[in-house]
């Protein structure tokens, strides 16, 4: 199964997933089209872990959310 590429949520928010290494790990990006305050602007780094170069299917990302000052990412 591969994971790499733009996933997209029925809300417009995207989630970006770089290939895969081989070891288990996922990078990426995630930018939320979603906001009441407009705080979470950007794109902002996910990083998580997998199986699915061993043959699995789970998969489990966290986002980093900087809700003030710059960009996580330029």
């Amino acid at each position: 199964m591969s994971l790499e590429g733009t996933w997209y949520n029925e809300l417009g928010s995207t989630l970006q997933i770089d290939p895969l290494t081989g070891n288990g790990s996922v990078s990426g990006t995630y930018e939320t089209a979603v906001s009441s305050s407009g705080c979470a602007q950007g794109a902002f780094i996910l990083v998580g872990r997998t199986d699915v170069d061993q043959g699995g299917q789970t998969v489990g990302f966290s986002v980093c959310w900087l809700n003030q000052g710059p960009r996580a990412i330029p």
